[in-house]
């Protein structure tokens, strides 16, 4: 099962495999958690992505593209507040 949204998912989005949106304000809750624009908000899964983030992302494998060098790609937790 995957959330999928060709925009922007504002509030809490849970899913099996993936939630995958250009914009992200809220929860997301699955195994791939792909934001490709800004993520607002916190991510919990196997790997997390986003481009911008302005949050907190709580996985193996944690990347925000924002996030200078070393930090752009962490285990565990990544931040960018």
């Amino acid at each position: 099962m995957a959330v999928v949204a060709n925009e922007s998912i504002r509030g809490i989005a849970l899913a099996g495999y993936s939630v995958d949106t250009h914009e992200m304000d809220g929860v997301a809750v699955s195994a791939y958690n792909r934001v490709r624009g800004l993520q607002r908000g916190l991510a919990i899964g196997i790997y997390n992505s986003a481009y911008e983030l302005h949050g907190v992302q709580i996985g193996v494998l944690n990347r925000a593209k924002n996030n200078k060098a070393p930090f752009k790609i962490l285990p565990l937790l990544n931040v960018h507040l």
